[in-house]
């Protein structure tokens, strides 16, 4: 586990804390009913919500195995449409990642705090501000509010017109032509974009969750594997 960045050290650690917790109930699907009170309380708030951002972080990836996939050939597809649809759901799925990393550090820092454990609140500000400042640029490339219509992009705005002639006006075969070869375009600069905020997560991922693996697993929040090394 030495070799582990950050995040891949704290994911680890933790599916080894979690199984040796389940596995101790000597039972093959141990219920809520089997664990104390507190530790169905790490539980809730330590694993699952850690397991949500894990998830989130899948969901980006694989939007960006979609965006950067060869271009679809589905018969009446938009291609402006479908490169808009794999977007917004990249960009949401950054904003979703952003709040849940920051509820994650506060709620680490309340459950310290309840068991009169040592809390810098300092450094889960910190923490908390460089998620902020890293991962909000990212996701105002939507233009409006995660829940709001999708993205604005002006290098979309050729492939929309070229898609719908391609849908509408299938006799000639020249707007089909030139909403693939415009595609291909939009999705260089989404797949250079895409792997440049790639990188800021990355180093984010593994900075936060460095700070976050001692304050879980190294003072005492919880008791760290036995192969935690």
């Amino acid at each position: 586990m030495k070799d582990r960045n950050g995040f891949e050290k704290y994911q680890a650690t933790m599916a080894d804390w979690i199984s040796g917790m389940m596995s101790a109930k000597n039972k093959p699907l141990p219920g809520p009913d089997d664990f104390s009170p507190e530790e169905l309380e790490l539980f809730n708030e330590v694993f699952r919500r850690f397991a949500e951002i894990s998830e989130a972080v899948d969901n980006i990836e694989l939007c960006m195995r979609f965006v950067g996939a060869r271009t679809p050939k589905t018969k009446g597809l938009k291609l402006d449409a479908y490169l808009s649809y794999h977007i917004s759901f990249y960009l949401q799925e950054v904003y979703i990642l952003k709040e849940r990393m920051k509820k994650y550090a506060k709620k680490i820092m309340r459950l310290r705090r309840n068991r009169d454990l040592v809390v810098n609140s300092s450094k889960y500000t910190k923490a908390i501000d460089v998620v902020e400042q890293s991962l909000s640029p990212i996701v105002s490339a939507r233009g409006s509010h995660v829940h709001d219509r999708p993205f604005s992009d002006e290098d979309m705005r050729m492939l929309g017109g070229y898609s719908f002639l391609a849908v509408h006006r299938p006799d000639d075969p020249n707007w089909s032509r030139y909403a693939r070869a415009e595609y291909s375009a939009v999705k260089a600069i989404w797949v250079k974009r895409l792997a440049s905020n790639q990188e800021v997560l990355k180093q984010l991922l593994d900075l936060f969750f460095l700070f976050l693996y001692q304050e879980v697993f190294e003072s005492g929040l919880v008791a760290p594997p036995s192969n935690s090394v």
